[in-house]
């Protein structure tokens, strides 16, 4: 074990901890070697916990009104996806006013396996409030630079192993308010923080720009088949033999034969330059992968998959870690679908 400086862990350790996740060495060492150069915390005050959840209940989500962020909407850190983003009313939020949040101010998550991605309220979310399971950070005391140092930091390994650190609880781990502002950050010039600003809001722009060709591209594709202004059936039956239906496919839900997908299908099969089975021209990935004890690995869930096409987020953690349901291997350009 490295050197434990007492001066240390009484500002530091005030639950008085003594797990090894807290006293891991190399983050023991990295946090002290921080602390040895110039740094500064995050105030205690301009953390703030999400309301507790009978303050808020589901009844009050609405479809429009103030974005209440959740931990589904953080999870990739750095940007908050819209994806699922619900709403309160603008007297909800007057009622939750210490979580409210603002532009360039942070959110994480504080507990689950969520716990170290930092999020920034940009321009589009602007206004807005977040759960109980969420940690706001209120930047407003500081420089627009400054606040994108701050998130750029804390979504670094360095900010991600030193926010783990803080983890308490084993059935549900957790980070209290104070845990993060017991994060050292680093003293930088205010030239090398408007570098980072620079890039912060040039690949905020990029994104945008990225969404704009996704859209355009999807308008090039669908007017190219035909499925631009296509209006199929609206019917909600059909009359299928049984050797039309079960003889043929093995299926006997009313879904499968609704006569919109054969519409679909039959304008598909009358393209002009002709079709091929997803089977014939991709090679499907359907042999278990066991994955290593040991080994970091990037997990991808279902909610992480953005409705764009985009992975939004993943979780890294060691192979022995990972849910039995991580069976699956994929790399670059490989595409992923939801099987339930």
């Amino acid at each position: 074990m490295s050197e434990i400086l007492l001066s240390d862990l009484k500002t530091e350790n005030r639950t008085f901890r003594m797990d090894s996740n807290f006293f891991n060495k190399r983050i023991y060492c990295l946090d002290l070697k921080i602390k040895r150069k110039p740094h500064f915390f995050l105030q205690e005050k301009e953390i703030v916990s999400g309301p507790f959840g009978s303050t808020l209940t589901s009844n009050a989500y609405l479809s429009c009104g103030i974005p209440f962020i959740r931990i589904e909407n953080i999870k990739g850190g750095f940007c908050i996806n819209p994806s699922d983003l619900i709403y309160i009313s603008e007297e909800n939020n007057e009622l939750l006013r210490n979580s409210q949040l603002f532009v360039d101010d942070l959110i994480l998550s504080k507990v689950g396996n969520s716990i170290g991605f930092y999020s920034r309220v940009d321009e589009s979310i602007g206004k807005c409030n977040i759960s109980e399971n969420n940690l706001g950070i209120k930047l407003n005391n500081y420089s627009t630079d400054l606040k994108h140092y701050i998130l750029t930091y804390l979504n670094t390994k360095i900010g991600y192993d030193l926010t783990i650190r803080r983890i308490s609880g084993n059935a549900q781990p957790k980070l209290n308010v104070f845990d993060v502002s017991e994060i050292p950050i680093p003293i930088f010039d205010n030239d090398f923080y408007k570098q980072i600003s620079k890039r912060i809001l040039s690949s905020k722009e990029s994104k945008e720009q990225s969404q704009q060709l996704y859209r355009q591209a999807e308008e090039l594709l669908l007017e190219t088949i035909g499925l631009k202004d296509f209006q199929p059936s609206q019917e909600n039956k059909n009359i299928k033999s049984f050797s039309e239906s079960f003889l043929a496919t093995g299926r006997l839900d009313a879904e499968y034969y609704q006569p919109k997908y054969e519409d679909y299908l039959q304008l598909i099969r009358n393209y002009s330059n002709g079709f091929e089975p997803l089977q014939d021209v991709c090679n499907l990935k359907d042999s278990n992968f066991t994955p290593e004890d040991n080994v970091e690995y990037k997990y991808i869930e279902l909610s992480d998959i953005g409705k764009s096409g985009d992975i939004t987020s993943c979780t890294i953690a060691q192979g022995v870690e990972l849910p039995t349901r991580a069976r699956r291997a994929v790399n670059t350009h490989d595409v992923i679908i939801s099987s339930i």
